[in-house]
């Protein structure tokens, strides 16, 4: 009776997530403007846009290798073939990447993908907590590296003169320290009061920061080939920081925070031209819409034919 509530709930947040991203993409419609969607196609070259649109598939497939470094820590006792990993991250994560809230919702999808395979819902909690853990540590790492060894002033965000030195200090603080608790710390740790989990080993460890480091690096050269900017550190540390404004502030797809930061951040260096916008917009339309409506075929496909076949 408790698993059928439990099923009944991640059924209606799954409703919710849609509703969600039917209403984002209403909105992204409106924020862009269909005329400006038909000028951007006409500024960007047709190989960029097949270039732009790769890498944002392959980034969200890269996105899989946190579950499967997350199998491997865990050790649940039902163990997935490799494309059922990669299937079911890459419908979650890209419904996480539209939605607000996106450990919640994104968790949702995973668990009831995850449940066709039989996957205990203890289990798919780990992952998806693992799996959150190593994307903040990828990005964390390498904003202390590049607000480090390019440093600039927040004035421009926060009207307060502040250098980006302090954050890349805080941040290696906060690696080094899970870095020292991962090697001291063995007992296990609270999961909404119900699941166990322990830190993993320092090899396990250094695999999260190495694999989300890559795929930020993954997912900023999307938006690099799109836009007019040659110095890619420049770009880079605005990217980084436009995302974790835009993931902290929970707005779907943190749609029309990342575009505004990234403007403020880059019109120091660069002119924000017609050319400059229509980079934002195509990369708002290939590395979250196209991506979408191939994740809700995918999930709708697997909930027809995977469950009737399982």
């Amino acid at each position: 009776m408790k698993k059928k509530y439990i099923r009944l709930i991640i059924l209606l947040i799954i409703l919710f997530v849609f509703y969600i991203i039917f209403r984002n993409i209403y909105k992204t419609f409106l924020f862009l403007k269909y005329y400006e969607i038909l000028n951007t196609l006409k500024l960007i070259p047709l190989y960029k846009i097949l270039i732009i649109s790769s890498i944002s598939i392959l980034y969200y497939i890269l996105l899989s290798i946190y579950d499967i470094v997350a199998f491997r820590y865990i050790k649940p006792k039902i163990l997935l073939r490799l494309r059922n990993i990669i299937l079911t991250c890459f419908i979650s994560n890209i419904f996480g990447n539209n939605v607000g809230f996106s450990i919640l919702l994104n968790g949702a999808i995973k668990y009831r993908m995850y449940s066709i395979y039989n996957i205990s819902m203890s289990d798919t909690t780990k992952i998806l907590f693992f799996s959150y853990l190593t994307m903040w540590l990828g990005l964390i790492t390498i904003m202390s590296f590049i607000f480090m060894i390019y440093p600039f002033s927040f004035k421009k965000i926060i009207s307060y003169n502040l250098s980006s030195i302090w954050f890349s200090i805080l941040f290696i603080v906060v690696v080094i320290l899970y870095f020292f608790l991962c090697i001291v710390y063995t007992k296990p740790i609270k999961v909404f009061k119900k699941y166990d989990m322990k830190l993993p080993n320092i090899k396990i460890a250094v695999l999260q920061i190495l694999v989300s480091v890559f795929d930020w690096l993954i997912a900023s050269l999307a938006l690099y080939i799109a836009l007019p900017i040659k110095s890619y550190s420049i770009f880079l540390r605005a990217f980084l920081l436009s995302h974790l404004i835009g993931i902290m502030s929970q707005v779907p797809g943190g749609i029309g925070i990342f575009e505004t930061t990234m403007s403020i951040l880059l019109s120091i260096n660069i002119r924000l031209n017609n050319n400059f916008m229509a980079g934002l917009i195509i990369y708002r339309l290939l590395f979250y819409l196209l991506p979408l409506l191939l994740a809700i075929i995918l999930f709708i496909i697997s909930e027809i034919f995977l469950r009737k076949k399982i």
